[in-house]
């Protein structure tokens, strides 16, 4: 038995979608008390052509719903866009299985269709999504420093932020810098940063904003907030940290030993391969407070089209490898040998006798930098 996979858009399917959500997430909804105020709230909201939200019904009845916003992303040097995943929904009572599983397949059928190569998520469960073919793609390292273990950089001097544009453009200068680089870093657009900036106004948002400059130029910015922690010093919890260059960063971290009269410990987010313990003290001799630093899952990607992706990523030297994928059972026009010639240009052809093998899931996290091709051998 199957059932029929539909985009849906009216907002009489999404209250009843909506209803899905409040049972399976098992939080209560205000929205839902006032059906006829959902729907009329709901057709006024503006919609973006290339996201899209698919059901499973069974006759009319909305068996299962998954919504597939769509964003701007960096990914080797190219601006792409991307489909997230986000209210996987399933009704208790299906009448037969099957539900999601034919909303994935018709999904990526639908992102090829849109020119999106790419999809992305934050799981609730790694290993549920494995089965679609996503995989970790990037990482990020959490830090916990003492505050004592930072060092004064004299060449910076960090300036609060003050609400005026020259300060908002050269925070998102610094932004765009630090993410174009790093693969599924979103490119955030005007919309996000008129909203970011109306969210933490200086002065009376209760988080610390500040930029640092290097030799007079904007150079690093960072956003935190504290933890008190009763009559012991507090935390200090770091939400947003980007830089241009590593003496950027530097500027940024040696804010810290003007906190620490106050502070007891920092707590950092940043990429995985954003490595600061050259400039800190992470080893403050025996019986003392170690830094530490724990790496975790920020996300799993899928590559939706395997073609379209190796004909705009970029390659060290010059030469040629035919690469196989197989058993992509989701996306098939992905199962076949694609011959990648390299160097000055870039071409793809399919066709040609395999270097190497892969399923989908490996391939991703190879060609999204995170597992290099000489370690691919791990996966299955």
């Amino acid at each position: 038995m199957s059932y029929t996979i539909k985009e849906f858009y009216d907002g009489e399917t999404f209250f009843e979608f909506r209803k899905l959500c409040s049972t399976l997430f098992r939080t209560g909804l205000k929205e839902l008390e006032n059906k006829e105020e959902f729907i009329k709230n709901f057709e006024k909201e503006p919609k973006d052509p290339d996201s899209f939200t698919l059901g499973a019904f069974d006759e009319e009845r909305l068996c299962a719903v998954s919504k597939f916003p769509c964003y701007m992303v960096n990914f080797d040097d190219n601006k792409l866009k991307m489909s997230g995943v986000g209210g996987v929904v399933a009704d208790f009572n299906l009448p037969y299985k099957g539900a999601v599983k034919q909303i994935f397949k018709k999904g990526f059928e639908t992102m090829k269709e849109k020119g999106i190569m790419l999809s992305h998520l934050y799981p609730f469960e790694q290993d549920y999504y494995r089965q679609y073919g996503y995989e970790v793609s990037c990482e990020n390292a959490c830090w916990e420093i003492p505050v004592t273990a930072f060092k004064k950089f004299d060449d910076s001097k960090f300036v609060v932020f003050d609400n005026s544009e020259k300060m908002k453009n050269e925070i998102i200068d610094i932004y765009n810098t630090f993410s174009e680089k790093r693969n599924m870093s979103v490119a955030r657009d005007e919309k996000y940063w008129d909203n970011f900036f109306d969210t933490n106004k200086a002065y009376t948002s209760g988080k610390i904003m500040f930029v640092s400059y290097v030799n007079g130029n904007a150079d690093g910015f960072m956003l935190y907030t504290v933890k008190e922690n009763e009559d012991r010093p507090i935390d200090i919890e770091v939400s947003k940290l980007y830089f241009k260059t590593f003496k950027g960063l530097r500027g940024l971290l040696s804010y810290f030993p003007t906190q620490i009269p106050y502070a007891d410990k920092v707590y950092i987010s940043l990429p995985a391969d954003v490595d600061i313990s050259p400039v800190i003290d992470s080893n403050t001799g025996f019986g003392k407070r170690h830094a530490s630093r724990r790496i975790e899952n920020a996300g799993l990607s899928r590559v939706v089209d395997v073609e379209g992706i190796l004909k705009i990523a970029n390659y060290k030297g010059e030469g040629s490898v035919t690469i196989k994928i197989e058993n992509d059972l989701y996306c098939p026009w992905n199962n076949d040998c694609f011959t990648v010639s390299f160097g000055k240009t870039t071409t793809v052809e399919r066709g040609g006798v395999p270097d190497i093998e892969l399923d989908i899931k490996a391939f991703t996290s190879g060609i999204m930098g995170r597992t290099p091709v000489s370690d691919l051998e791990m996966f299955p």
